[in-house]
């Protein structure tokens, strides 16, 4: 049976649990009621499973983990506690003591690549310090400030202690040779700031148009049109090694998304891909005459666009997208950029 759960304003819960009773088909002695009343307080909601509960001195009852199971704990013991210091720090607008250490993705040595790029690391240490296949490491997050348009990932031996994690010798996957000190990294509070403000992707606002953070009031459920079906592998979840989809002839899917799809979203910024030589300009010409480029081509096109979107959006509206998700930021892009389009636009109605 599914248990989600939903929350009610403005009505009394006793009279819709009755309700949803007429459809109970369980003896009343064993199941009483369809619906169950679980808790009376108020609720703190940022998106689809995205909220916290408090009681009336505003103590947290039950704060969800959507969303954040992705990063490592920023402080030892229970899982869980640092989840509600993060919730507490949302509701009081402050910032927790470890929000200053960078947020870190826990990942394995699954794949060849990976653990080729710890040889610099490995060089000098006994073989039983070194890293090795299967081994447990880290993923550091580049603040978007300083990402290199043609992308990167930075990796680390694994570290559960937090307070060694800004002593930490880094390498980037594509370019494992030099060792990097003190990276600009991600850091806890910019992802509290991302998280406060996640817009709800599923639905759009009464004018049709896509949630932003700053969209608020009534949404309504967004109108999907699937035109066509298409199938990817398993292996489009990699970190690395989708050139497999390509190799196998199927094509490729990233982000949820076909390159005809993100071909409108990355056109204003093809100028500036081909400055910073994420792709040619004979590549570009091709790609708009209707050629795909190949998957690891259009994924470095696509986030090097999202980053360009990013920059700009940052300079007038720093409130409006804190992170790098591609899809959301190059929307955004184009939702606030139409939007001044149209407010600039001179009126010329005749008077009546």
């Amino acid at each position: 049976m599914d248990t989600d759960s939903c929350a009610v304003t403005g009505a009394d819960p006793d009279s819709i649990i009755e309700r949803f009773d007429a459809l109970n088909p369980y003896g009343r002695d064993l199941v009483p009621h369809m619906l169950k009343r679980e808790f009376d307080g108020y609720a703190y909601v940022i998106s689809a499973k995205r909220y916290v509960l408090t009681d009336a001195a505003g103590n947290i009852v039950k704060s969800s983990e959507h969303g954040l199971g992705y990063l490592m704990a920023p402080e030892r013991g229970q899982h869980k506690a640092w989840i509600e210091k993060l919730w507490r720090a949302i509701l009081d607008d402050e910032e927790p003591d470890w929000g200053t250490l960078p947020a870190l993705m826990p990942h394995s040595v699954s794949s060849w690549g990976l653990y080729n790029a710890f040889r610099t690391l490995n060089a000098k240490k006994p073989y039983p310090q070194q890293m090795k296949p299967f081994n447990f490491m880290m993923i550091g997050q580049v603040d978007p400030m300083y990402r290199d348009p043609k992308g990167g990932l930075l990796i680390a031996p694994y570290e559960a202690d937090s307070s060694k994690w800004g002593r930490v010798t880094w390498v980037d996957r594509n370019d494992p040779v030099k060792p990097i000190k003190r990276p600009p990294l991600v850091v806890f509070q910019d992802v509290i700031d991302d998280y406060a403000v996640h817009p709800e992707w599923k639905f759009e606002d009464l004018n049709g148009q896509y949630c932003i953070p700053p969209t608020r009031g009534i949404l309504r459920r967004q109108w999907i049109h699937a035109p066509s079906a298409t199938t990817v592998g398993k292996e489009s979840n990699s970190l690395e090694g989708t050139e497999l989809l390509d190799a196998e002839g199927i094509t490729p899917v990233l982000f949820g998304k076909t390159w005809d799809d993100w071909l409108p979203l990355i056109m204003p910024f093809e100028t500036q891909c081909i400055t910073d030589r994420v792709v040619s300009e004979r590549q570009m010409r091709r790609y708009r005459r209707g050629a795909a480029p190949k998957p690891n081509k259009m994924k470095s096109i696509i986030q090097a666009c999202a980053l360009y979107a990013w920059r700009d959006l940052r300079k007038e509206h720093a409130d409006s997208v804190l992170n790098l998700d591609p899809l959301h930021v190059l929307q955004t892009w184009h939702h606030i950029k139409r939007g001044q389009q149209r407010t600039r636009q001179p009126h010329t109605g005749g008077s009546h």
